[in-house]
């Protein structure tokens, strides 16, 4: 089973602030991303897997593995990254 990080409620209330909808993934584990967020844009929305880390968090060998065999995802530590992801993925 994975394991939330410290932050990780707070970076779920950022993006459902940014009017995102959060699917929590953690329990998954075996280096599935920690979160499903549904970012809406004028054009519909879009899926993105997020990842999120403490300030010094690093990802693991298993994290590296999903990445590399299922595509990459979005790693967020903070407020200003939840918000800069969502201003890119609005702005695409």
């Amino acid at each position: 089973m994975g394991e939330r990080d410290a932050n990780h409620a707070a970076v779920a209330q950022a993006y459902e602030k940014l009017y995102c909808q959060v699917l929590d993934l953690s329990a998954v584990g075996r280096g599935c991303p920690d979160m499903l967020v549904r970012i809406p844009t004028r054009k519909g929305s879009v899926l993105q897997l997020v990842e999120v880390k403490t300030a010094k968090g690093a990802l693991s060998d298993s994290q590296l593995r999903f990445s590399r065999d299922f595509g990459a995802f979005e790693v967020v530590r903070t407020w200003d990254d939840v918000f800069n992801h969502v201003e890119r993925v609005r702005a695409a």
